[in-house]
């Protein structure tokens, strides 16, 4: 077969292409992504079309000794192929949203496609898109679960409501966006900004279209997360689901709700019905994952993790999860390498850094930990940062006094994490504790004594 006739120009222009790819959220940590993009777009532009197969795949690009590969028995080109062509997807719909080549590895073979995009008229010329185009559009970067996608979600939800100001589901998708950047565990930096406008955008959405179920599920995420007032929650997403029994929105929701107030087999129950209506969404993985976590389940915990970052290796909440899981089942050497890789792949996210501190401190090696927290209390000023996660850092490093103090302020606060506290192992050390009694009293949580 011949290679496809590039000129100068279109070299040129791919190779851009290529760059802009591999610098992407989606690519830039994933360096055997990467090498297997440009060595699939290598061989199409010298023609060896010949080599674009399993074997010859797994041998040049994946290193398996030549006399011993099969892909039958180890299916490392067929997984990584995979994952390419949803990291490629994931691009197009956020960084590469106005690309004009499309780099496409069909499925069923790994010869790729390089074509020239034709873009919605409406995105090409910025003219107004139609409100269920918008719509479309943030609700798929909303599935990838990133602060990227909820930003670029938060973009396109805004954007509808300034075109289309009487279109409901957009206001809805702006309150969604904003409690998951809020709750994003890294903790961007605008994590502690989004309260007002998320009440607003509610409130705008029950103004249009007050008997929509979503409604209900997102003043109940409100009111538990930042009112801290469970009692109208719970009421909330059983209104909401008596409405709406198969709703994924308000299984997950409600199941959160059990699951931090020690319900487990409640919350067990409503998470697995949602993946069973979405049996490949990594994130019922992450979910049930947490529960595990809670549960002090350490081992199923991180079975479950794993599963889910065989379908999205490089998942940063699932990986700081991962992370966590590690640091209080005696593993905190193993726990550094996680904070460590998340701390790269969410610069400037304070949550991370103090995971961070707090996987030192799991190690065993306090004369670092201190070190850390010392240099992140320097670094932090000008920066939002949640007081639940410094609570939790200094609860690892062993100063229960300023833990509890941080805790106090982000009772004072409202902060979005507060919630946890009565079954977050980080602070099992804190329950007798006449201090984080009172807190929990003041939430309307129960004292939980859970044991591993």
């Amino acid at each position: 077969m011949s290679a496809p006739a590039f000129t100068l120009e279109s070299e040129k222009a791919l190779a851009e292409e290529l760059d802009a790819i591999c610098a992407s959220g989606a690519f830039r940590h994933s360096p055997q992504q990467q090498r297997l993009l440009r060595h699939l777009v290598a061989k199409l532009g010298n023609g060896d079309l010949a080599s674009l197969r399993e074997i010859p795949l797994g041998i040049e690009v994946f290193r398996r000794p030549s006399a011993q590969f099969d892909p039958r028995k180890d299916p490392i080109v067929r997984v990584e192929a995979g994952r390419l062509r949803e990291r490629l997807a994931r691009y197009y719909a956020l960084e590469g949203g106005r690309s004009a080549i499309e780099i496409v590895v069909p499925i069923g073979g790994y010869v790729p496609i390089v074509r020239t995009r034709r873009l919605p008229a409406a995105l090409a010329s910025n003219k107004p898109a139609s409100a269920q185009l918008l719509q479309e559009r943030a609700l798929y970067v909303m599935r990838l679960r990133t602060i990227e996608g909820y930003r670029k979600a938060l973009e396109l939800f805004s954007r509808a409501t300034r075109e289309f100001p009487d279109f409901a589901p957009a206001y809805r998708g702006i309150g969604w966006a904003r409690i998951c950047t809020a709750g994003f565990d890294g903790v961007p930096p605008e994590a502690g900004r989004q309260s007002e406008p998320m009440h607003a955008a509610i409130e705008a959405a029950a103004a249009l279209d007050p008997e929509h179920p979503e409604v209900a599920a997102l003043k109940g995420a409100y009111a538990a997360r930042y009112d801290h007032d469970l009692a109208s929650a719970q009421r909330m997403y059983r209104d909401g689901l008596s409405r709406s029994p198969a709703s994924i929105v308000f299984r997950t929701s409600f199941a959160w709700l059990y699951l931090l107030t020690g319900q487990f087999d409640e919350a067990q129950r409503l998470f697995e019905a949602a993946q069973t209506e979405d049996p490949f969404g990594f994130w019922h993985r992450h979910n049930l994952g947490s529960l595990s976590y809670f549960r002090r389940d350490y081992a199923t915990a991180e079975k479950v993790l794993r599963e889910a970052l065989e379908i999205e290796p490089d998942h940063a909440v699932v990986r700081l999860l991962l992370a966590r899981v590690l640091m209080h089942s005696g593993r905190g050497a193993d726990a550094i390498g996680e904070t460590e890789w998340c701390v790269r792949a969410l610069p400037g996210m304070t949550g991370a850094e103090l995971f961070h501190v707090a996987a030192l401190a799991s190690a065993g090696e306090r004369q670092a930990a201190v070190s850390a927290m010392r240099n992140f209390e320097r670094g932090s000023e000008g920066r939002y940062t949640s007081p639940f996660y410094r609570a939790m850092a200094y609860a690892a490093l062993g100063e229960a006094d300023r833990a509890l103090e941080w805790l106090s302020r982000a009772a004072i606060e409202r902060d979005y994490w507060l919630i946890n506290i009565a079954v977050d192992p980080a602070f099992d050390r804190l329950k007798p504790r006449a201090e984080f009694s009172a807190i929990l009293r003041a939430l309307g949580l129960p004292n939980l004594h859970l044991t591993h």
